[in-house]
């Protein structure tokens, strides 16, 4: 599957319409839109989304496990939809991810995925919350 280039090494995610990105880059570009999109606010796919962002504007990150315990709860969601939604051939799809919190100050989180194809590919990436 091909799809646009998105750079989410810098702030917001970057959509570069020059590139494409394909295999499994796409799959992994896939997860981390999941990450930051709104939780049910997809048409298409009323179960995409995360509710991290309304999570941390309602106070409920205030301790750093608090945040740890919701991405563990996040990556089992993004490896439950990447395998049921995503039309990736099975070698492009998540077999193995990591979502590790990196940077952690007042308003801010970093936040490095590490995802691993069933082919062997590995990728990683980091999103800013």
């Amino acid at each position: 599957m091909d799809a646009l280039h998105i750079d989410f090494e810098a702030t917001g995610g970057v959509i570069d319409f020059n590139k494409k990105s394909s295999g499994f880059r796409t799959t992994v570009q896939n997860a981390m839109v999941h990450m930051g999109q709104k939780s049910g606010s997809s048409v298409l796919f009323p179960a995409l989304g995360s509710n991290l962002h309304s999570m941390g504007l309602q106070g409920d990150f205030g301790r750093v496990q608090s945040f740890t315990k919701a991405l563990q709860l996040l990556r089992a969601g993004l490896l439950e939809f990447s395998h049921d939604y995503d039309e990736a051939p099975h070698s492009d799809k998540i077999k193995k991810l990591d979502l590790t919190l990196g940077q952690w100050q007042d308003g801010y989180a970093e936040v490095q995925v590490q995802a691993e194809s069933h082919a062997g590919e590995q990728s990683e990436n980091y999103f800013q919350i």
